[in-house]
């Protein structure tokens, strides 16, 4: 086992989290060519001291033990230079690795809509309507076609979709963890969310494509990995009223004039693929 460690400074570390957050909710360049942008340094201090281990033993795929100060770090957008380092590699966070389960059953969340593998039925839970806070009109088409894609399926959407629900399908209700602790802590392999409010378009299309992916065999990290590929290259694009997939698939449709605006430049920008991340197994 090879260890490194490094100290860094919490202010100066806050500091730059706090200017990466602002240049990707502002959908602005992250200035990667800049070494001294908050990308660039971040991936210093926390990807650069092990970045020619994982090259040497040419390592894909990771599994990030982070606790609370660093769980909120958008891995994905965090650049060396060159590349991503979400365009680079395939990763997953975990709080723990003694909670981390490599072998039980699969299980994928977004903090909007959720899919629950449990034995052989699929529990489709989402949420488009809120109080406050603006509709998610593309929610039921996402759920529709996730549990198109499967047998033994039951959907639960607004007002049916409750913590009670998910508390009932897949037990723990102590979890401190949000839905993905309830995840972790089911004995679930994994789980996926965001970790901030993502365009419904983008991220009904991230899922969508995600779960081509999933549904090809593809290990759940590395389809992750590709997908933000796609954003990344523009393979992902707005043709019409429709989003289509890299082989031209058709990922969402019907979009109105509004939702057609929003993505309408493209989705390679990271506010709409890093904020997605995969809790639990890579695999």
């Amino acid at each position: 086992m090879l260890g490194r460690r490094v100290e860094i400074s919490k202010k100066i570390f806050l500091s730059q989290l706090r200017d990466l957050y602002t240049s990707l909710s502002r959908q602005t360049s992250l200035n990667t060519a800049n070494p001294q942008s908050a990308s660039r340094q971040l991936f210093n201090q926390l990807i650069g001291p092990i970045a020619p281990l994982l090259e040497a033993r040419g390592v894909t795929s990771l599994l990030i033990a982070a606790d609370r100060g660093l769980q909120a770090v958008p891995f994905a957008a965090l650049h060396d230079g060159s590349r991503f380092f979400g365009d680079r590699y395939g990763f997953s966070i975990t709080p723990s690795l003694a909670l981390t389960n490599l072998s039980s059953t699969n299980l994928s969340l977004t903090n909007l809509s959720s899919t629950v593998s449990t034995g052989q039925d699929l529990l489709v839970a989402g949420a488009s309507k809120f109080d406050g806070l603006a509709p998610l009109p593309l929610v039921p088409q996402e759920l529709q076609s996730i549990n198109g894609k499967s047998t033994g399926s039951n959907i639960f959407l607004n007002r049916d979709f409750t913590a009670d629900v998910l508390l009932e399908k897949i037990g723990d209700p102590s979890s401190e963890l949000g839905f993905a602790g309830l995840a972790v802590q089911a004995g679930a392999r994994s789980a996926a969310g965001t970790l901030w409010y993502v365009d419904d378009v983008a991220s009904s299309a991230y899922f969508e494509q995600m779960y081509h992916y999933l549904n090809q065999g593809v290990p759940k990290a590395e389809a992750l990995k590709l997908t933000r590929q796609a954003f990344i290259r523009g393979l992902v694009r707005l043709e019409g009223d429709q989003v289509l997939g890299p082989d031209g698939s058709v990922l969402l449709q019907k979009l109105n004039r509004v939702q057609q605006q929003r993505v309408q430049d493209g989705l390679g920008n990271p506010y709409f693929w890093a904020g997605i991340e995969l809790v639990g197994s890579p695999w």
